[in-house]
């Protein structure tokens, strides 16, 4: 009664109501995230080519008006962009003529010629780069594209369209729709350029979470955590599909939150048809450490079924495999 009548009162002098507990804006309007968007997004004209070394294909010296270019960059050492390369030489096959691959490798250990020679003996003893490659000897591609473009993990690839526009930026292994849009001209830039900041905006969150979660604020983390579910990251299958699986997997929390990891899985598995592979695979751990054995199995069975490469499939059934065994165990 105390509540409504201050409510009341509120109201009637013409005062804004105070948020009540849960509400999201008011539990991350109290967080104070201060973010500023990268200084390189989508939408803006793409930086120039500055390449030291061309190791594989033709020397561009510019992005041609009318063509489509993949700049990618990558290194050696990063397991993920040598498993990726086989998927670059796929898209180079599949848009011959319309679209150019370009894989930068920077980040290395070495310098200097050392590294020129290495690398280039690196590329030429591989079969599964199709696609053109060259060097950021100067660092200068690293300064003039990653960092000003908040990119500090690789893969990274930004899809440059024919009007010299960066058109995407993102993980090559989720570019295969952008790029085909992309270079038919059927790619809404508009839309891709706000939905950027927005993914940009969710990164900030997602830093900020981890933040909580290593100080070890178990209850004010998930609390934060419930408040962008409903929020923020309510559209957003790839943050939702993430923070379930830190939130299940991440050694660091000492407090899992399986429900809210179940609630994030589902709603992304709902976002996505139940049809991506990855994010069934998080719902199915989520209800596996609920003790919901039998819903893990049959989330799993649909994992395998929307798997995208054997390598993919394989992974799933072990892990059914896995799950069962511990059905049987039970």
């Amino acid at each position: 009664m105390k509540i409504k009548s201050l409510l009341a009162l509120a109201l009637a002098a013409g005062l804004a109501a105070p948020a009540l507990a849960g509400d999201p804006d008011a539990i991350l309007a109290a967080e104070n995230l201060e973010f500023e968007a990268p200084k390189l997004v989508v939408g803006d004209p793409a930086p120039s080519l500055s390449i030291t070394n061309w190791v594989k294909g033709e020397e561009i010296s510019s992005f041609q008006i009318g063509h489509t270019y993949v700049v990618e960059f990558w290194a050696t050492w990063c397991g993920p962009c040598i498993r990726g390369m086989p998927h670059l030489t796929e898209l180079q096959s599949e848009h011959e003529g319309d679209v150019t691959v370009i894989g930068v490798n920077i980040w290395e250990r070495d310098a200097g010629a050392t590294r020129i020679g290495r690398v280039t003996e690196w590329v030429e003893a591989r079969e599964d780069m199709g696609y053109t490659v060259a060097i950021d000897g100067n660092k200068k591609m690293e300064e003039d594209w990653m960092a000003p473009a908040g990119q500090n993990g690789i893969p990274a690839a930004f899809i440059v369209d024919g009007e010299g526009t960066i058109a995407w930026i993102g993980h090559p292994g989720q570019m295969d729709e952008p790029l085909a849009e992309i270079a038919s001209g059927e790619w809404d830039l508009d839309s891709a350029a706000a939905g950027y900041v927005g993914e940009m905006k969710s990164k900030a969150w997602l830093n900020h979470l981890y933040g909580l979660f290593q100080a070890k604020e178990w209850a004010h983390a998930y609390e934060v955590a419930g408040a962008l579910l409903e929020r923020d990251w309510s559209e957003d299958s790839t943050t939702l599909n993430q923070i379930s699986w830190q939130v299940l997997t991440y050694e660091a929390i000492e407090e899992r939150d399986i429900a809210f990891a179940t609630r994030a899985a589902e709603r992304a598995c709902e976002l996505t048809d139940y049809e991506n592979g990855d994010i069934l695979d998080t719902l199915a751990k989520a209800y596996y450490m609920d003790g919901k054995v039998a819903q893990a199995l049959e989330v799993m069975d649909k994992a395998i079924e929307h798997a995208q490469t054997p390598e993919q499939k394989e992974a799933y059934e072990a892990t059914r495999a896995e799950y069962a065994a511990g059905e049987d165990a039970r």
